[in-house]
């Protein structure tokens, strides 16, 4: 992911210079990106909706970074534990368990906050399009959210 934001996984050869540029996962993922198109786009100068200059950090890349990063953190932590060779004392648990709390309640309020319409001055739900970089309704988000709140506090409640 870091990868594509500053390196880029695109790269166009104009008459004077080789230019990189950034994919975009969502249009990817969707099928909308066609070599031939961007190529083409690219020559006549114009931008392509696949693409985005190097650097540029949106919601979702961020999202996945972290969703990787705390995968792969977490399956040898819980190998360790597994295994006995990993022991978390009581103070550890106990804190681990607060912040499981603090985590779920905010994913919660988030949520009872968005569907009220706290979040913006319209007091309408948040585009989430826009923060998440993917077209979802606000209902559903907001239910995921609380969903994974609930989860959150009950794994935090029930954790040694």
């Amino acid at each position: 992911m870091i990868y594509n934001v500053e390196v880029g996984l695109y790269y166009f050869q104009y008459p004077d210079q080789l230019i990189h540029y950034k994919m975009e996962i969502i249009e990817i993922i969707s099928g909308n990106c066609d070599r031939e198109v961007i190529n083409a786009d690219l020559a006549d100068h114009q931008s392509n909706q696949c693409l985005s200059p190097l650097g540029t950090y949106y919601a979702i890349d961020i999202i996945i970074a972290a969703v990787g990063f705390v995968f792969s953190i977490s399956a040898p932590i819980s190998a360790l534990k597994q295994s006995g060779k990993l022991r978390i004392s009581r103070g550890w648990s106990k804190n681990m368990a607060r912040l499981r709390l603090v985590l779920g309640v905010s994913l919660i309020t988030i949520a009872v906050c968005d569907a009220i319409g706290l979040l913006t001055t319209e007091g309408q739900p948040l585009d989430w399009a826009l923060v998440l970089g993917i077209p979802m309704p606000a209902f559903l988000v907001e239910v995921s959210l609380l969903i994974l709140g609930v989860m959150v506090i009950k794994k935090g409640c029930t954790s040694p």
